[in-house]
């Protein structure tokens, strides 16, 4: 009876491993950004991978074709997001015209996550998603960064050369494209090469006598060095 019990329980064990986490193998092309966009429809959960990885991935920008690591089950995680967002949305349909009024007047006082939010739909509206290369005048191209990486996303900070450093100010917005196909985006892989996406917003810092600081404040797809820009006045 003690060999069934402990093999039953051995059983349950991998069970439940299985049902609560997989083994991923990575290919050609992969990045943790695509892999969560693939599997969690959400690329910024590509952090939730790595921490689970450590052992296995030492640098979340280098991932090679044939390493596996194990995607963890964050379904409880993706559906308390989506609960809380439901009941913003049920919140905001029973809340009087006073209470939405001080709601507002308490996010100009205090910026929080909603707001950024919300500045950030309005900043988007200025910037063309998809255009045509020779049909867009760009006003310099990402050359480095803070840090050391293949990719940078939200917050990181990026070193930008400027055509003309005349005209512009700290606190501009820019908006970032990325020309042609991307390894680092599973919906811009096909893409032409003429063609050029918008894959972030980003915002002047600092101007220096060679380049610009700028931090990046949304990523829509992995921002990369040679990714160009465009101004927008704040």
């Amino acid at each position: 009876m003690k060999k069934y019990a402990f093999l039953i329980l051995l059983l349950s064990f991998f069970m439940l491993s299985f049902i609560y986490s997989i083994e991923y193998e990575v290919v050609k092309g992969d990045c943790l950004w695509n892999i969560a966009k693939q599997h969690y429809k959400n690329p910024f959960l590509w952090k939730k991978i790595y921490e689970v990885n450590k052992e296995k991935i030492k640098n979340p920008d280098l991932i090679y074709p044939g390493q596996k690591f194990v995607l963890p089950d964050l379904q409880e995680e993706i559906a308390e997001e989506k609960a809380e967002l439901k009941e913003e949305q049920e919140l905001e349909k029973t809340l009087s015209k006073e209470t939405i009024e001080k709601i507002e007047a308490e996010k100009e006082e205090l910026p929080s996550q909603f707001k950024r939010e919300e500045v950030v739909s309005k900043l988007i509206e200025k910037f063309p998603k998809k255009i045509k290369f020779e049909e867009y005048k760009f006003d310099g191209e990402i050359i480095n960064g803070k840090e050391k990486k293949f990719i940078y996303i939200d917050f990181d900070n990026v070193y930008i050369k400027a055509k003309n450093l005349t005209n512009i100010n700290s606190g501009d917005i820019l908006g970032v494209y990325h020309k042609g196909p991307s390894k680092y985006d599973i919906n811009l892989m096909n893409v032409h090469n003429d063609e050029t996406n918008l894959v972030g917003i980003a915002k002047i810092k600092e101007i220096n006598e060679n380049f610009i600081t700028a931090e990046i404040i949304k990523t829509f797809s992995p921002i990369v060095i040679g990714d160009l820009i465009k101004y927008e006045k704040k």
